[in-house]
């Protein structure tokens, strides 16, 4: 059989990364925006073995039931909250905070690894200050440092944000996949913007 690339989320609304020309790659941290993914790659895997169709479609409509099901829990969990401001040290949470009316903070824009300038980090702990901000969300392949300093600075904890663009090993072998992880960050969330 050849190979089909499938570019998921072709015609899904992207979000462009402030102050930046880029668009932030993301769309799968939305759950109803991963549905319309589902979608494109439920077409493209028939598209390539029409003989499958019956086993697509059933696996599709069983993990858009799933993302459905997702979604409801983040509105429920995410709509009585002491604070709104989502502090990220990067941004990979646009699809995520815009869905669930949430205000993303990033010290960094696209690139994890990358560090933050000096005057760009006083921005943010004034930021962080001002709000009140008692969470900075880490991921939890990136070094810490700079959201542990963060987070010492301005008198917050540390929590982990996980962007579902790898997993540990520990995950693999626990079997862990994307719902259990999106499950994590809504209580990661719940826990640092003070849900009830």
């Amino acid at each position: 059989p050849s190979l089909v690339v499938v570019a998921a989320s072709a015609g899904l609304a992207r979000a462009p990364v402030p102050g930046g020309p880029e668009v932030d790659p993301h769309v799968w941290l939305d759950p109803v925006l991963a549905q319309g993914e589902v979608e494109a790659i439920r077409a493209a895997l028939e598209r390539g073995d029409p003989a499958g169709k019956a086993v697509y479609d059933a696996n599709a409509r069983a993990f858009q039931a799933k993302l459905a099901a997702l979604h409801e829990r983040f509105q429920a969990g995410l709509r009585d909250c002491a604070r709104r401001e989502v502090v990220v040290t990067h941004t990979a949470f646009s699809y995520l905070t815009r869905r669930y009316q949430l205000e993303q903070v990033a010290v960094m824009g696209l690139a994890p690894e990358s560090e933050p300038s000096p005057a760009a980090l006083a921005t943010i702990v004034r930021f962080a200050r001002q709000r009140k901000v008692t969470a900075i969300f880490l991921e939890p392949l990136v070094s810490p440092r700079l959201a542990e300093t963060l987070a010492r600075e301005v008198g917050a904890k540390v929590l982990s944000l996980n962007p579902i663009e790898g997993v540990t090993a520990e995950e693999a072998a626990a079997g862990k996949g994307y719902t259990d992880l999106m499950a994590q960050n809504l209580e990661s969330l719940r826990a640092g913007l003070g849900c009830k």
